[in-house]
């Protein structure tokens, strides 16, 4: 089953403002949007994602009720070294599949990239730091798809969901999305974070095809398929800035 194809034309109606509570939180609204959700990026962002319809009493009250994890999520931001570089050269450590690789480029006519051990090797034509960048992301985001359909068609046999379409993004902030079209979309750059982390990103997105929202019930049915998921969410936690921080680009959605 194919159900890898680019992102819906139609653009949902989407507004945008600013409430200037204990953080200044950044709202965005939206039309097509049926739940709420609050979010700290890595950058220490506070934002909501919500309906078009919320109101900020609403909104007010929904941060206030979750300040103790915003606060949470703070310090481990404070606590996170900030200072590594997503300059890719020769001799750069990247992760695949958890597992961390050395970068060896060399010149060649012709470009190939292969995996050997801990080592990734890049032959092009040239080497520097814009060229490799532009190969390894294409590199990396073809064995996303790759690993990602076949994750999705593994659990969505489990599950008994089928996502109407499956999408790759570049995130700022969230890891996958489920909208109520039934699409699913994830952040190709998972691919860089142990296989059973990238199951417990398809499974959670898989899972809201049940329940469209994080209640009991849908944490119920993602633990019944994986019980380790919460070690999962702690590695995300924990290892967020420096994947976000790989192929990053200004355009990169939120």
């Amino acid at each position: 089953m194919n159900w890898f194809t680019g992102p819906a034309e139609t653009t949902a109606i989407v507004r945008d403002s600013t409430l200037q509570l204990q953080w200044p939180v950044e709202v965005r609204r939206s039309a097509r949007r049926r739940t709420v959700e609050v979010r700290v990026t890595w950058d220490n962002r506070v934002r909501v994602l919500c309906p078009m319809i919320l109101s900020d009493a609403r909104i007010v009250e929904f941060i206030q009720n979750r300040s103790a994890w915003i606060e949470d999520k703070l310090k481990i931001n404070a606590s996170t070294p900030h200072g590594s570089s997503s300059l890719i050269i020769d001799g750069s450590v990247l992760f695949f599949r958890g597992r961390q690789v050395t970068l060896v480029a060399t010149r060649a006519d012709r470009t190939a990239i292969i995996i050997d051990q801990d080592r990734l090797f890049v032959q092009a034509k040239g080497n520097s730091p814009e060229l490799l960048t532009v190969l390894l992301r294409d590199w990396f985001c073809k064995r996303a798809k790759e690993i990602l359909l076949e994750r999705t068609q593994f659990y969505s046999q489990a599950l008994g969901y089928q996502p109407g379409k499956v999408i790759l993004k570049t995130y700022r902030s969230m890891w996958g999305r489920c909208n109520a079209r039934g699409e699913l979309a994830f952040d190709w750059r998972i691919v860089m974070a142990p296989d059973t982390v990238i199951d417990y990103l398809v499974v959670h997105e898989l899972c809201h095809l049940g329940y469209f929202d994080h209640s009991s019930r849908f944490w119920d049915l993602v633990e019944s398929v994986k019980p380790d998921f919460r070690e999962s969410k702690s590695w995300l936690r924990t290892n967020a800035f420096w994947i976000k921080q790989m192929f990053k680009r200004d355009s990169d959605t939120r």
